[in-house]
């Protein structure tokens, strides 16, 4: 994936919200699926970064797929 991709999220992953965002909840469990913007890899091994709801969340990788 590259920056700018739109990928799928499926329903029960887990959004967390990366420092430097002002809101009162750090993290989101998903009830349904959502679609968002692929930023990057995250500092952490196994996490990216996506665009969601005009924040940057870190994701697992393993949670996000590719839309063609």
């Amino acid at each position: 994936m590259k920056e700018g991709d739109l990928v799928h999220i499926p329903q029960d992953s887990m959004l967390v919200l990366e420092s430097g965002n002002s809101c009162s909840s750090g993290y989101i469990r998903l009830k349904i699926p959502i679609r968002a913007l692929y930023l990057n890899l995250n500092n952490l091994p196994g996490w990216v970064e996506v665009y969601y709801k005009n924040s940057v969340w870190a994701v697992r990788s393993k949670d996000v797929y590719p839309i063609n």
